[in-house]
This record gives structure tokens, sequence and C-alpha cells, in this order.
């Protein structure tokens, strides 16, 4: 397959030439052929679909929610996502459009919830929380938990711990970083590691830190400020606009094998 213009991840797909599988992936008889084929080999462990961060954000966030309610959100484990392939990941595959990206096998996952609850999945499994000044701190939901990592400096003024999943109210586990962004802590009490743990810190960083605050009550002080921060060179991040190794099907369309994990 000739190498063709990238584009971004997550972007939608070109309106002109279009990129397909191996073997066909067009609609009709080879289409759904092909993605037959595909989804065969991942059964029997022969092939495995690689996530892009995007999809495998909000599998973390699906995979939470059935954790709240399993009645009404569908697992999204391994075995579960196999198991229904035929459904949400076969049509996607057979289609005339280009091969997966993020926000397309996004919207696949999505298709697999009652189209009647998934409006929930912000309040239930919000991307972030925001903190006394404003600014919000990103929440990942690895295996289904939600865990946030932050310098004590941007949790200035948390009286409340964050709390995820409505009224279930589920603490986000705090990984604590020094100004350096190693881990100091791992809490699921805020305000009682103000209270007690915080001392202790803060006794041993102020010295190594002196330029970062360090109050002795951290439940009334403000955050700092925000420093700005100077973007990525041009040639950060590899070719401008090209497809990166976490598109989903990236070894598909370069002509390999499938790789990564399912």
């Amino acid at each position: 397959m000739g190498r063709r213009s990238g584009r971004a991840a997550g972007d939608p797909p070109p309106s002109g030439r279009r990129a397909r599988a191996r073997g066909g992936g067009g609609p009709g008889a080879g289409g759904e052929a092909t993605a037959a084929a595909l989804v065969a080999r991942l059964r029997a462990g022969d092939a495995a679909l690689p996530w892009a961060p995007a999809t495998r954000a909000l599998r973390g966030r699906l995979a939470f929610a059935h954790r709240l309610d399993p009645d009404r959100w569908p697992a999204v484990d391994d075995e579960a996502l196999l198991a229904d392939a035929d459904r949400w990941l076969a049509p996607l595959l057979a289609s005339d459009r280009c091969l997966p990206w993020p926000g397309s096998t996004c919207d696949a996952l999505l298709g697999r919830v009652d189209p009647t609850v998934v409006h929930e999945l912000d309040r239930l499994a919000p991307t972030s929380f925001t903190a006394v000044d404003g600014r919000a701190i990103e929440i990942a939901y690895d295996d289904g938990e939600p865990r946030a990592r932050a310098r004590p400096q941007r949790l200035f003024g948390l009286t409340r711990h964050p709390t995820v999943g409505g009224r279930a109210q589920v603490p986000v586990v705090l990984e604590l970083l020094s100004p350096a962004d190693r881990p100091i802590q791992v809490t699921a009490d805020l305000p009682g590691f103000w209270a007690g743990s915080w001392s202790a810190v803060r006794k041993d960083l102020a010295g190594r830190y002196p330029k970062h605050p360090w109050p002795t009550d951290p439940a009334t002080a403000s955050p700092p400020a925000a420093r700005p921060r100077r973007g990525p060179g041009p040639g950060a991040g590899g070719r401008a606009g090209g497809r990166g190794a976490d598109h989903p099907l990236s070894g598909v369309a370069r002509g390999r094998s499938w790789s990564g994990r399912f």
C-alpha cells in the first residue's frame, strides 16, 4: 500500500482518497469477508487491536461506568469486546470509510451502550475535576479506577476530596508529585492528607524546592499562578500531521500484521 499524506489522530477522514485494509475493505461481500477474517484472527489470538490514547481513555471510563451499574453499562473487557465484535467492530472494518481512526472507534464503543443512558457518561466518569483556580486536572480511568496526578500546589484550597460516579461519590485516587514530578504520596483523602502527612512532606521538600510554595495550611492557601509553557518545536512528535503508532489500525494501514493489546 502506497504512502498517503497523514492527518492528526482524531481528525475526520479525508474526503478524497481512502485508505483500506489489506485484502479489500470496501462495502459489500469483499469488505465483509475481510472484516470477518480480521475478527476471526482476533478471537484466535493471532492478532490484537492497538488502542489509540483517546480510545483507551474512553474504554476506561466505560469500564468504570460498568463497575457502578453493570445492568445499564456493558462490559468492555477483552472477553466482552471479542464476543461482541461482530456487532461493533466488524461493521467498522467493512465500511467504505478510512481505516478506523480514534473518533470512529470511540463512536463504535459508544454504540454498544443504550442510547438512553450514554449521555450520563460525562456525569459519572468526567475527564477532569476543577481546582480552586478554575484549572482542570485530568482524570484517568486505567483499569476502571479513577486516578489523577498533580503537584500538591495545584490542589491548594481544596477542602473536599474530588469524587466521581455521581451519587456514588467514588474518590479519585490522587498521586501527588514533587516539583520534579516524582511521586511523593498517594491519597484518597485530601483533607486528611492536609491535616496529617502534609507537615512531613512540607518539611522534607521545602528546603529542596524553595522556589515553590509550602504553606503550613494548604487547605486555605491559593494555587500559584500557572506558568506559561513553550510549545513543542517544529520537529517534535514526529512528522506533523502524520498518523502515529497509536492509530487504531496503524499496523494494518502499513501492510503489517496487527500488534499491541486488544
